[in-house]
């Protein structure tokens, strides 16, 4: 399902629906056990927001990106 956000996220093209889209890439890893690739995607979600300007996703993907961080130590 977050990778067929992703897909329409990149057909519109516009930052904040890629942003949302890699945040549900990072969501969906996390609860497949892949932490690398939720804080890869994580990090590309919190890019894209920030330089979309928007603050309040870009506070949800930090908080996000806290339970990949802890389980990698």
């Amino acid at each position: 399902m977050a990778e067929a956000v992703h897909l329409l996220a990149q057909r519109c093209g516009d930052l904040e629906s890629l942003a949302l889209a890699y945040r549900a890439r990072g969501l969906a890893a996390l609860a497949s056990g892949s932490r690398k690739d939720a804080l890869s995607h994580y990090e590309e979600a919190e890019r894209l927001s920030r330089l979309n300007g928007n603050d309040v996703e870009r506070a949800r993907v930090q908080r996000s990106m806290i339970d990949a961080l802890m389980h990698l130590g």
